[in-house]
């Protein structure tokens, strides 16, 4: 262990050595962990390769691993089946994760005995029952819905697990402690066809059912019987199921069983404190006697569906989602209910220590004690944990003994006691972050202490190590992504040349002429065949687990269905805001915010003022070895404890029916109807809160995590209020058919018009408002509801009027000032790469469908902001889109996966594309990455577009007026040759060297794709100080690129 483990030996922690050769070179052994008849299982650190990997992809990575090896002269017939299983098992769960089976890694022989190596989990029940005793009624429930869910997935596999036992329920590992798998598969049998024949041993004694003792094969109906078994067990405690002092006698245990089902109250016989079967289990028990037999498939689904149910129910869980029937159920259509995971881990911890936390056994001490209070249960409550949450999920697979091994040797548990108490203590006296508390330490800690400080270290280099791992596989996909295109583009430009060469020189019988003939056409059979191959690269390369974030256009392509905006292939039409019928309203009313009422702006001004205190990212976003669930627990109720505050500060009566007598749960409604108004001024207001949402968001953000809930108790985020959410809940989804939806919510204009028409225009959407507003208010809604409604359309209207318009004019001026086909020789768009600062090379007419194709996408963005904005938040506050805080270049960044984004992105190109006729660059969206961390990165980066289009049109539009002043006239005439000449020459600077793939020095953060092009127009405002036409900015007024002309 010389790389992972350089301050640890077997006997500071309790560990077994091992002497024998068990497994082959490339695995550290960390320690033997459980041995049976003819296997034993081994926990190690494993570098190397996967099963089906290619040599030259080989991902050297340390991975703590559990090998199962066959004993020397012992059969390995065991391990061969398991390891298939488990690997058709393991095949799908790279569809679906939740599949509850540890994750197959390889199997081999090593000096001539079988090995089978997976991943390594957590504690199993049957050590967490050692651990505790007994579990409460609740928690019993919540996992045995889990349990039986687990089951239900794996017979839908087509499998039967066979040996359901404490043994083989096991509790993740790390940050998967809340999770529940099933193992010990070498017993299961395949669902269509069981084998049967399995001789009657121990564990079918314990935990087989009826029909198994009497002879009878494995079935499904078996393995749900055996689950009842183990949920019994919990609820009155390892060894005392009625049967279990009855020794091997199969007689007397068969007949003690089927008194049982009988007279279920006998299955607690041996508890005193319950006279009768808990209501829970007796409702799983007569479920199951009416799943008599091998139960059809429909009856089966459908009566496994309502078991997990009524555990939910019994355990006070909501339900999960299940999107079919039962007849036809799919494993990617179950989720995980959510739940106890906090508890989970608790009980993971203490089954590793082999006892309760010190907490725990102090109350048992000092039961009747008069300095120490213990309430009813026996059991002290617990304060808060600092436990270091990179050191927990390293010392829960190194220092504490996973679940599916044995518990360590008695050596050296005082060593490991003193370490959980160093672990448990409290987070009370925090100071600075990133400055260590002092501990007081006992004797031997001090060597505790620096295990924790060292594992810690390695720990924190791992995640970065993959962070930097995953950015080096992300460069490389998106550069053969660019590849792929570039190699179409080739291919497409040689075709054409061949046409042309055909069209030219075909008809000629001059040698030479067919010698050029001939070589244009075998370039283009290369480029064509180049093409092909790197296609073919590129299909190779793909990931066996796509994410959706980093694909290129072509594949989105493939498989995406017809956009519902993207419907529409009629040229745009240039200046102006395209018709918008009944359905575009009733979608857009999906995504636009309400306008917030006047109790909604007091509320505001709360969050604001909290907000504006708050240091909450200061805080949570530093790599620090303390807890960070804690301190975003401790964050959040800050927050929370500022906003009540601020509500006693602003109306001391309210504030005093807000906070007297309760807790920060009771008043959950409260606190989310603050966030979401935040959340919904934002949107509405883009230049408002800009350094305030980011902090709100972030904060939602972790609230969203289950850890942080549990200890929260409470939820901060709910939907966002829309026009279509409230339409739709009063029964007026009508007012968004009406016809006169148009003129009751336009934005209008008023340009250079006169102001009589103005008025008249304004007196007609006033008098089709009014119109609306009567016509559809009704009991379920009031006239002021409708009218909110209709003012929060026109908000988005006016939002595209101020943020889309300008991109409409820049393209306008585009298509006014140049032509795709020809230029003058003083105003050519092309540029060639490493002059001027430019990085690509294009020609005047591929220059102008590129400038021309990034104007059209900034503005179908900007069209559909408001969506985009929605969704950025839905996949932001995700409660299982988790996220990785990593140094991206620009500081420690939330990298977080934005799939609804991405998809919405993909719709949008493919709509450009198919406007414009054709595509130049890459197509690569950056989401997830360095470049664009997370969904609010790419928001707030998209938000700046008309910031930098603005001043540019404005500037524009100002020089006639300036020109009337006869010196600015005869400065523009004698530095720029009129204003013509002065516009085209603002113009071809920007459409150059704000589209040349400048701003960084490479194409995976600047270039020709999606990102990049945005990248290049800020780097071309960075610099617009030093342009020669920059006075007539400063005499237009201009001030900067940040929303000020």
């Amino acid at each position: 262990m010389q790389k992972h483990g350089r301050t640890l030996s077997s006997g500071s922690v309790g560990w077994s050595s091992v002497s024998e050769d068990l497994v082959p070179a490339r695995y550290e052994v960390i320690t033997k962990q459980k041995e049976d008849q003819d296997t034993v299982v081994v926990a190690c650190w494993e570098h190397g390769q996967e099963e089906g990997v290619a040599r030259g992809n080989e991902r050297k990575r340390w991975r703590q691993v559990a090998i199962k090896v066959a004993k020397v002269g012992s059969a390995s017939g065991r391990i061969d089946r398991e390891a298939e299983i488990l690997k058709a098992l393991s095949g799908q769960n790279r569809r679906d994760f939740t599949l509850p089976v540890p994750r197959f890694y390889q199997r081999g022989q090593h000096q001539g005995r079988s090995l089978l190596c997976m991943e390594l989990l957590g504690p199993n029940l049957e050590q967490v029952l050692g651990a505790e005793g007994s579990l409460d009624e609740a928690l019993t429930y919540s996992l045995g819905a889990r349990v039986v869910l687990n089951l239900f997935k794996i017979h839908l596999s087509g499998w039967i697990h066979g040996s359901v036992c404490p043994e083989k329920v096991l509790v993740g590992r790390g940050e998967d402690c809340g999770n529940v798998y099933l193992t010990g598969l070498s017993r299961a049998d395949s669902a269509e066809d069981p084998a049967g024949g399995h001789p009657v041993g121990a564990w079918d004694l314990a935990y087989g059912n009826v029909t198994r003792l009497e002879g009878g094969g494995p079935t499904r109906a078996g393995d749900l019987w055996s689950a009842f078994y183990v949920l019994l067990e919990c609820l009155v405690g390892m060894g005392r199921l009625p049967w279990q002092d009855l020794g091997s006698d199969v007689a007397a245990v068969l007949q003690s069983k089927r008194e049982c089902l009988e007279d279920p109250a006998l299955y607690v016989s041996k508890c005193g404190n319950l006279g009768a079967l808990p209501r829970g289990l007796a409702a799983l028990h007569a479920s199951l006697r009416d799943l008599a037999g091998e139960a059809d498939e429909w009856t089966y689904n459908k009566k496994a569906v309502a078991i997990v149910l009524e555990l939910l129910s019994a355990g006070g869980e909501p339900a999960p989602a299940i999107s079919a029937p039962a007849d036809a159920l799919t494993l990617d259509q179950i989720q995980w209910p959510p739940g106890l995971a906090s508890t989970l881990t608790e009980l993971s911890k203490m089954a590793g220590n082999k006892g309760r936390p010190q907490e725990f056994v102090l109350g048992r001490e000092a039961a009747g004690s008069a300095d120490i209070v213990v309430p009813e249960d026996g059991k002290l409550p617990r304060k808060g944990s600092g436990m270091l949450s990179g050191l927990v999920q390293t010392l829960s697979a190194c220092l504490t003994p996973p679940a599916v091994f044995g518990a360590p040797e008695v050596e050296g548990a005082a060593a490991k006691e003193a370490l959980g108490a160093v672990l448990d203590q409290p987070n009370e006296g925090e100071g600075e972050e990133g400055e260590a508390r002092e501990m007081v330490l006992g004797e031997g800690q001090s060597e505790m202490s620096l295990i924790a400080e060292s594992f810690y270290k390695e720990q924190k280099l791992r995640v970065q190590a993959e962070v930097k791992a995953k950015d080096k596989e992300q460069r490389l996909h998106v550069a053969q992504t660019q590849l792929v295109e570039y190699a179409s583009q080739q291919a497409r430009d040689a075709a054409q040349m061949k046409s042309q060469g055909d069209t030219v020189l075909g008809g000629t019988a001059d040698p030479e002429s067919a010698k050029l003939l001939g070589m244009i056409q075998q370039h283009e059979v290369e480029a064509t065949a180049f093409y092909r191959q790197q296609c073919s690269d590129l299909e190779k390369a793909k990931p066996a687990e796509g994410t959706g974030e980093g694909k290129s256009l072509i594949e989105a392509q493939e498989g995406a269905g017809p956009d519902q905006n993207g419907a529409k292939d009629e040229a745009l039409v240039v200046g102006h805001a395209e018709p918008t019928t009944a359905d575009d309203y009733e979608e857009r009313a999906k995504y636009i915010p309400l306008r917030l009422s006047l109790t909604d702006r007091r509320l505001l001004r709360l969050l604001e003022a909290a907000l504006n205190v708050s240091e909450y990212t200061d805080r949570v976003d530093v790599i620090s070895y303390r807890s960070k669930h804690h301190r975003i627990n401790q964050q959040l109720r800050d927050m929370c404890s500022i906003l009540c505050g601020l509500v006693v500060a602003q109306n001391y009566k309210k504030g005093k029916e807000l906070i007297e007598g309760k807790e920060f749960s009771d008043n959950a409604e409260f606190f989310q109807d603050v966030f979401e108004i935040g959340r919904r001024h934002k949107i509405l207001n883009p230049e408002k809160m800009r350094s305030e949402y980011g902090k709100l968001l972030y904060m939602l953000m972790d609230s969203q995590l289950g850890e942080v809930q549990n200890l929260l108790e409470f939820k901060c985020v709910r939907g966002l209020r829309t026009v279509h959410s409230l339409l739709s809940e009063r029964g007026a989804l009508g007012v968004l058919q009406d016809q006169l939806i148009g003129m009751a919510t336009e934005e209008i204009k008023v340009g250079k018009r006169r102001r009589h028409e103005v008025q008249q225009d304004i007196k007609r959407k006033e008098k089709a408002r009014e119109m609306l507003a009567a016509k559809y208010a009704s009991r379920k809604i009031s006239k002021e509801e409708i009218l909110t409604c209709l003012y929060s359309i026109g908000d988005n209207n006016s939002y595209l009027l101020y943020n889309r318009d300008p991109i409409d004019k820049m393209i306008a001026l585009l298509q006014r000032y140049f032509k795709p086909n020809e230029f003058e020789d003083s105003f050519s768009l092309a540029i060639t790469g490493g002059v001027g600062g430019a990085r690509l090379s294009h020609s005047h007419q591929r220059q102008y469908t590129f400038v021309l194709q990034s104007l059209t996408l900034w503005r179908e963005i900007s069209h559909d902001m408001y969506k985009l904005w929605y969704l950025a938040e839905s996949d932001i506050l995700a409660d299982r889109n988790r996220y990785t805080l990593a140094d991206t270049g620009q500081g420690l960044n939330r990298i977080q996966r934005a799939p609804s984004v991405y998809n919405a992105m993909c719709g949008i190109i493919s709509r450009c594309q198919r406007r414009i006729g054709s595509w130049v660059g890459s197509s690569v969206v950056h989401l997830g990455d360095h470049n664009v961390p997370n969904a609010l990165m790419f928001i707030d980066k998209y938000t700046q577009v008309p910031r930098i289009l603005n001043p540019i049109v404005l500037v524009i539009e100002s020089i006639p007026e300036m020109a009337r002043d006869p010196a600015i006239s005869e400065y523009f005439d004698r530095a720029f040759g009129g204003q013509d000449d002065l516009v085209k020459s603002i113009l071809v600077d920007f459409f150059r060297h704000g589209f040349d793939g400048s701003g960084a020095d490479n194409f995976f953060d600047a270039g020709s794709c999606i990102d990049g092009r945005l990248t290049s127009a800020w780097n071309w405002c960075s610099k617009v100080e030093k342009k020669s036409y920059f006075p007539v900015f400063r005499l237009a007024g201009f001030q900067g690129f940040d929303g000020e002309v």
